[in-house]
């Protein structure tokens, strides 16, 4: 984390288990836009509690959470995300579609063209993506990287640390249920890998699974996660 004594602009957040960041850096320290610190939280889980350490550690007014496997498309991605989340206060979330990394393997090609949400077409305006309220459904926005404004964060309570999975899928719920918009960035884009073989796969969507086969019971038992 940065150890200047004036308060940056964005404050980014990468929760690693390993502390392994070495991909993500690379590309923060591409970027044009450099009013930043970097707070790496490590060994913490669930994943909720450690985005909302970070957020609690944070010094900046602009939260950026990061993946430790991430890598940016180009030199702009940051800058354009700032710009768009400042030019309108009804924006409450900012994120950028994710491609495959050029040397994915000819499963994560075949996965991503048949599982949704690990590949995203870029788009060349600001796409509002908000999640339906009166209906199963989703953004295109992700978790794994996303910038919103401190006071939208403390405003909705930050992540559900009850939650083992889908805690960002649950934020961007409540965010969006308080009248903000989420929006992809226009010509930006990021590079993450699928999952490379079936076994990791599973472990993967296993949680996600879980949950939803507890979602019924816990109707019926009168319980839920969902604020």
């Amino acid at each position: 984390m940065s150890s200047t004594s004036t308060k940056p602009k964005v404050s980014i957040i990468i929760p690693s288990w390993t502390g392994e960041v070495s991909r993500p850096m690379r590309s923060i320290e591409q970027q044009t836009f450099r009013d930043y610190e970097v707070d790496v939280v490590q060994r913490i889980s669930p994943l909720a509690h450690a985005r909302n350490l970070g957020a609690q550690r944070a010094r900046a007014e602009i939260l950026l959470l990061m993946d430790d496997d991430i890598i940016l498309g180009h030199e702009h991605v940051l800058q354009k995300m700032v710009d768009l989340l400042e030019s309108d206060e009804q924006i409450g979330i900012v994120g950028v579609p994710r491609q495959l990394p050029v040397e994915a393997s000819r499963f994560q090609h075949t996965l991503a063209r048949q599982v949704p949400r690990f590949l995203d077409p870029v788009v060349s305006d600001n796409l509002v993506s908000n999640p339906p309220l009166d209906r199963h459904g989703s953004t295109a926005v992700c978790g794994g990287f996303c910038a919103f404004r401190r006071t939208v964060f403390e405003e909705v309570g930050g992540f559900d640390e009850n939650l083992l999975s889908g805690d960002d899928t649950e934020f961007f719920y409540r965010v969006r249920r308080r009248g903000y918009n989420l929006v992809m960035a226009a010509n930006c884009w990021l590079y993450h890998d699928p999952p490379a073989s079936m076994k990791e796969l599973v472990n993967l969507c296993y949680p996600v699974w879980v949950r939803l086969l507890l979602v019924p019971w816990q109707a019926t038992q009168g319980c839920s996660h969902l604020a």
